[in-house]
C-alpha cells in the first residue's frame, strides 16, 4: 500500500466514525454507501448480498439503480470478475477490475455490457465483509472516468477492518434489541445467557442462563441477591475497559461479548456463548478458514495461550502464530479477540440475512 496523505487518512476516519454510529444492520447498509461515495468520489456504489453461487438476495445502490439494471444484475451478478475472484480465493480485501481481468476480456462479459455500459461505468473496486460460505456480503464502488489504483485500494484496505467491526457491532446491537424485547414479554425459554448491567456495573437483569453463567464463572464470590448481584471481578475489569466491545475468551470455554448502552455503562448488555457452539469447525470453515485454522481459532477461543493451543493440536507455537496471521487476514482483523468476535458474528449473520430482499 502506498503512502496515504493526511487528507486520505481523515477521510477514512470519517467513514469509520459514521459506520460505528449505526444502531442496526438496516442503518449500517443505508449509511455505508453515501459514506463510501464521499471517501472515494465515484458515480455508483452498491451493497450486495449474494447466495448460491451469485444469486442476489439484497441489493442497495447509491444512486438508486433503474429497475432494468437491477433485473440485469439478478441475471449476471455471478459473472462479475471480482465476485469470481473472491469465490476462488476467499480474499476479502479490495481489488479492482485491472487486478483480475484484462480490459478486452472484461468488455466481452454480459455483466459489463448489460450493467456497466448502460450506466456509463468503466471500472469497479470492491471488497467483502466476513460471512458464512453460502453468503457473500460485498461492497462495490464504480465510476466511468479514471480507473481505480493503489491509493483507492489502500484506503479501502485501511478502512475494511474497522467496517468489519462496525458491521459486527450493528449485528450484536440488533440481536440485543431483539432479545431484550423477547425478555420484556416474558420469553425466557431461549436458554440464552444474557446479563443487563446498571450504571454501577451491577446486574440489573439476567436470564436464568445468565445467572447460571455468572455462577459458573465465579462460584466462590457470586451471589444471587435479587437483581443486584455484582459481576465476578475479572469480568467486571474487562467490561470497564474501552476495548471490551470486542470479545473475551473465558477460561471455562465461554465467549463474552458486550453491547454498550447510553451514558456511563447504563444498559450495557453481556452475551455469553459456548465457544464450541458458535465457533464450530464447520462454521469456521464456512467463513473461509482452513480446517487447521479453524482448529487453532477454536483452541484460542477456549481461552488457551498460544503454547496451550500448540500442545492441544500437536504443533509448534510458531505454527500456531502463522495460522493466527492467516486467520486475522481472512477475517479482516488485527487481534485474537477481534477474530473471535468477528467469527462469532459472521457465523450467525446468515440467520438474519437468509430472507430475500431487494431495496432500491
Amino acid at each position: 500500500m502506498g503512502r496515504l496523505s493526511e487528507r486520505d487518512l481523515r477521510a477514512v476516519l470519517d467513514l469509520v466514525g459514521e459506520a460505528h454510529d449505526v444502531e442496526d444492520l438496516d442503518e449500517f447498509r443505508a449509511v455505508l454507501l453515501p459514506a463510501l461515495n464521499r471517501l472515494l468520489p465515484a458515480d455508483f456504489a452498491a451493497y450486495n448480498e449474494l447466495v448460491d453461487g451469485g444469486v442476489p438476495v439484497a441489493t442497495i445502490t447509491d444512486p438508486v439503480a433503474p429497475p432494468s439494471q437491477l433485473e440485469a444484475w439478478a441475471r449476471y451478478a455471478a459473472q462479475n470478475p471480482l465476485y469470481q475472484r473472491f469465490m476462488r480465493t476467499r480474499d476479502g480485501r479490495a481489488y479492482c477490475f485491472a487486478d483480475v481481468i484484462s480490459r478486452r476480456d472484461l468488455e466481452r462479459l454480459d455483466v459489463y455490457q448489460e450493467i456497466f455500459v448502460p450506466l456509463g461505468l468503466r471500472d469497479q473496486i470492491a471488497f467483502t465483509l466476513p460471512a458464512p460460505r453460502f453468503l457473500t456480503i460485498g461492497l462495490a464502488i464504480s465510476r466511468g472516468g479514471k480507473e481505480f489504483g493503489e491509493r483507492e485500494r489502500g484506503m479501502l484496505d485501511l478502512a475494511r477492518p474497522h467496517l468489519v467491526q462496525a458491521y459486527r457491532n450493528a449485528e450484536l446491537r440488533q440481536r440485543s434489541a431483539s432479545l431484550i424485547e423477547s425478555l420484556r414479554t416474558g420469553l425466557d425459554d431461549r436458554q440464552t445467557a444474557v446479563v443487563v448491567l446498571d450504571a454501577d456495573r451491577r446486574v440489573a437483569f439476567a436470564t436464568e442462563a445468565g445467572h447460571a453463567t455468572l455462577a459458573r464463572l465465579d462460584r466462590r464470590t457470586f451471589r444471587r441477591a435479587g437483581e443486584e448481584a455484582t459481576l465476578p471481578r475479572a469480568l467486571q475489569d474487562w467490561v470497564e475497559r474501552p476495548e471490551a466491545g470486542h470479545a473475551l475468551a473465558l477460561g471455562d470455554g465461554l465467549v463474552a461479548r458486550v453491547v454498550r448502552g447510553g451514558g456511563r455503562g447504563a444498559g450495557d448488555v453481556l452475551f455469553f456463548d459456548e465457544a464450541r457452539q458458535i465457533l464450530s469447525r464447520s462454521a469456521l470453515v464456512e467463513l473461509g478458514l482452513s480446517e487447521r485454522e479453524a482448529d487453532v481459532l477454536q483452541e484460542l477461543a477456549r481461552g488457551g495461550t498460544t503454547a496451550e493451543a500448540a500442545t492441544a493440536l500437536g504443533i509448534s507455537e510458531r505454527t500456531v502464530a502463522k495460522h493466527s496471521e492467516r486467520i486475522h487476514r481472512k477475517l479482516g482483523v488485527r487481534s485474537r479477540s477481534q477474530a473471535i468476535a468477528t467469527a462469532a458474528a459472521a457465523a450467525s449473520a446468515g440467520d438474519s440475512l437468509r430472507q430475500p430482499a431487494v431495496a432500491s
